[in-house]
């Protein structure tokens, strides 16, 4: 199995964190932006990463404050 299709499989453990699809389909995004990403540690280093342009910016930076999820849940399924 390929390290990338591993860390999917692990993605989708936290689905249920998320009340809805999209909100969790940006979490991954996101979460590879971080993973690939060579540039300092922001929004827009993310979505460069990932080949996305800055008319994603508004949108990616709404995950951040999105409802569709609780923190602390997420913490709490990933230390898990």
């Amino acid at each position: 199995m390929k390290l990338y299709q591993r860390i999917e499989q692990i993605l989708l453990q936290f689905r249920p964190v998320f009340r809805r699809e999209a909100t969790f389909e940006w979490f991954v995004l996101l979460f590879w932006g971080v993973v690939l990403s060579t540039q300092p540690p922001a929004v827009t280093s993310y979505l460069n990463a990932l080949g996305l342009s800055e008319g994603y910016y508004h949108q990616a930076l709404h995950w951040f404050h999105s409802s569709a999820f609780c923190i602390d849940s997420l913490c709490q399924a990933w230390a898990e």
